[in-house]
């Protein structure tokens, strides 16, 4: 009997071990995907200021 749950414990901790991986790595892509919006929203959040600044500043205007 014990070589029974000495299997069944181990199988069952394997599939604990792999939902807690796939949860986790789903919530590191998440994170990781939240990142790079934020930071290419940033990007363009610069990239507008420097071509708004740019061409305020052709026209003579200051952005300030």
């Amino acid at each position: 009997m014990r070589p029974k749950y000495v299997i069944i414990g181990l199988i069952s901790l394997a599939v604990i071990a792999s939902l807690l991986n796939y949860w986790m790595e789903k919530r590191y892509q998440h994170t990781m995907l939240y990142k790079t919006q934020w930071i290419l929203q940033k990007e363009k959040q610069q990239y507008d200021y420097v071509v708004l600044g740019a061409s305020h500043s052709y026209v003579g205007f200051d952005i300030g």
